[in-house]
């Protein structure tokens, strides 16, 4: 029988998405296409993992990290053909409306019944996201905020991913050590270094494939409604080295025991 881990999960591109639908209408308005959900959505994926390249070159030393929202927002709609003004004239609108509506609230419609699996099954739940303070809000608005018994916000800690020190403040506000979680994301070089780093072994949702593609070493899972069927087969065990394709640092246990 499997140990069961504490699952922390990450939000945004895990649980929530950016709001397709407004996406959708803006580049409508900007440039006169239509895109179906899927294409937007396949969009959105290939730029989070050109954002997850360019904050691996940037851990190297190679390039400046980006922007995270900014980065997705303006490459997605680089891949849906928009360029120049109509590019610009997108990317303002959602500036001005960043400050007053959320906009990552789209939910697929495998998240409430997988979030309910999971509890079912007997996993306790909490997240670590990095955010701009609003991500309770979020998760109250898309309605699975109840499945939780912490939210950490890196808007709200002042501390995001990949320090460790989020995931750190985590643990010891539940009292759990890292051997005893698992962390589930979307970003390579984010949620699985940073879970790493932390101690933590971790699950990368790569829906494409693209970090396979890349090389990337890692258990991945499709996404997060893969995850319920994962945890009770034969392939998960806590010391799978996939889980772990990072070096934990050197001063985990000694900050946690502070």
């Amino acid at each position: 029988m499997h140990m069961r881990p504490y699952l922390l999960l990450d939000a945004g591109g895990t649980m929530v998405f950016p709001d397709f639908l407004l996406l959708g209408q803006l580049v409508r308005e900007a440039a006169g296409v239509d895109h179906r959900l899927e294409s937007l959505y396949s969009a959105f994926l290939h730029a989070c993992h050109a954002l997850d390249q360019r904050l691996g070159q940037a851990l190297q030393g190679g390039s400046a990290q980006p922007a995270a929202d900014d980065f997705i927002y303006c490459e997605m709609l680089r891949r849906l053909g928009l360029a120049g003004a109509d590019l610009e004239k997108v990317l303002e609108k959602l500036q001005a409306l960043q400050p007053t509506r959320h906009l990552w609230t789209y939910r697929f419609a495998w998240l409430l019944p997988t979030l309910r699996c999971l509890r079912e099954q007997g996993y306790r739940l909490s997240v670590i996201s990095n955010s701009d303070g609003r991500v309770a809000e979020v998760l109250r608005l898309v309605g699975v905020a109840d499945f939780f018994e912490i939210i950490v916000d890196s808007g709200r800690e002042g501390v995001a991913k990949p320090d460790p020190e989020l995931f750190w403040r985590a643990l010891r506000r539940l009292q759990l050590t890292p051997e005893a979680a698992l962390y589930i994301g979307d970003f390579y070089h984010i949620d699985v270094l940073g879970a790493n780093r932390a101690g933590i072994p971790a699950v990368l949702l790569d829906t494409l494939g693209l970090a396979e593609a890349a090389g990337w070493t890692a258990r991945r899972l499709p996404n997060l409604s893969h995850l319920p069927a994962y945890l009770q087969s034969a392939d998960f065990h806590l010391d799978d080295p996939l889980l772990f394709p990072f070096q934990r640092t050197d001063d985990a246990l000694a900050t946690l025991e502070r």
